[in-house]
């Protein structure tokens, strides 16, 4: 069983598209379980159009609460009108004619009559000539404009990429949404990739969120300093006395009128002053407005306590988002765990089907010795099978336990 492919966490131009969630898609083959593509979500979160469609979903802190509400939540990341992109790496060589087929009954069946060229033009032109390999992928990319997607093909074996199909289908039954609800509406026939590729949504959003309340308290730190403010600082600074400070005389530093000389008593009064806050001459006409004694005066401090407060939110807030990627990423190894449980019983259940099989072509062919070449031929077929499905299984076995 081939591995399941991986995503880069970024794509696109300057790395803007982010990886949301990832889901494969398989076919079951007798009691073997194949992969034919792995699918990766990307979005371009940096979108007004993102922010606004998710808006109602803001605060969200799992993939289980945000899918809470099935239809509500596909119907508006379908029909969102921001960047999609789905990546569809190949797991094994397809035909084009298979390929093809298993698009088309589900896309004709979402479009209606209006865009039903439409949905035939796309299928006409999905895949190359020469079907798909392993390591090859597809990707889809359906613009903002809720309209427009372009499909992309990129060959693994000459890393050559090119353009298969551009075009415009919008509206309730276009090809814009009918693609996508192909793998995201309630009638879907890849659960899989439904709850998969948008496992980590939540964490881009509350990335996002974190990242809006930065920038605004940037802005509110580079504020300019608003005329009371500064008053607040020069009413708390500690007068110095004159020799220290050549603008001011005698008057000033033992805050009294008259001569500016010194006066016997002067050293005294400064001191006392400073200790009890009074820095300036009373004016006769207007008292001094701020003092210590004044509530107001302690504002910086509460803006300070705030601001503490803010931060330690904000480290909350980080810490949920960190411990959501450890349980999306522990209930993406889980998943990948029970699929390897589910094919080590398939092995168990082939190697205990081998032996009876194995024993009735052996009495088969003693009987029937006097048969015809021909059947004993069929029976020789027979047993070449039974070996390769052995070896098959003593492959699989060592690539579980490696």
């Amino acid at each position: 069983m081939p591995s399941v492919k991986t995503h880069p966490k970024n794509i696109g131009k300057e790395n803007s598209d982010v990886l949301i969630g990832t889901g494969e898609r398989s076919v079951k083959m007798g009691f073997m379980q194949i992969n034919v593509y792995s699918l990766g979500l990307y979005v371009d979160p940096s979108s007004p159009s993102f922010r606004i469609a998710f808006a109602s979903y803001s605060g969200v802190s799992s993939h289980k609460d945000l899918i809470d509400d099935e239809a509500g939540f596909y119907r508006t990341f379908v029909n969102g009108g921001f960047r999609k992109t789905f990546r569809l790496v190949f797991c094994r060589t397809i035909s084009r004619e298979k390929l093809v087929n298993g698009f088309a009954e589900p896309l004709r069946a979402r479009v209606d009559e209006e865009h039903s060229n439409d949905a035939e033009h796309i299928l006409e032109k999905l895949v190359p000539q020469n079907g798909v390999a392993d390591d090859d992928m597809l990707t889809i990319v359906y613009e903002g404009d809720g309209e427009s997607l372009v499909v992309n093909f990129s060959e693994n074996k000459t890393k050559q990429e090119s353009e298969l199909v551009r075009m415009k289908s919008g509206g309730e039954g276009g090809v814009w949404r009918a693609f996508q609800n192909i793998f995201f509406d309630s009638n879907t026939a890849i659960p899989d990739i439904r709850r998969g590729a948008v496992s980590g949504l939540h964490i881009v959003l509350a990335e996002q969120e974190q990242s809006i309340e930065k920038q605004e308290k940037v802005k509110e730190s580079v504020k300019p300093q608003q005329p009371f403010e500064v008053a607040v600082e020069d009413a708390n600074a500690v007068p110095k006395s004159p020799e220290k400070e050549n603008k001011k005389n005698w008057s000033d530093w033992a805050v009294r009128e008259g001569d500016p000389n010194y006066k016997f008593g002067d050293i005294t009064r400064g001191i006392v002053a400073t200790v009890s806050g009074k820095t300036q001459k009373a004016d006769k006409h207007e008292p001094i407005s701020k003092t210590r004694d004044q509530p107001e005066l302690f504002s910086t401090q509460n803006e300070n306590r705030s601001e503490q407060h803010a931060d330690v939110e904000e480290l909350k807030k980080t810490l949920q988002v960190h411990k959501d990627k450890i349980n999306w990423l522990e209930a993406d190894i889980e998943r990948h765990r029970k699929r390897i449980s589910d094919l080590e019983e398939r092995i168990q259940e082939a190697y205990r089907l081998l032996p009876p099989l194995l024993v009735f072509v052996l009495l088969m062919s003693k009987l029937l010795a006097a048969s015809s070449f021909g059947f004993n031929l069929l029976v020789y077929v027979v047993l070449i099978v039974a070996s390769g499905l052995i070896r098959q299984g003593e492959i699989a076995k060592a690539f579980l336990q490696n």
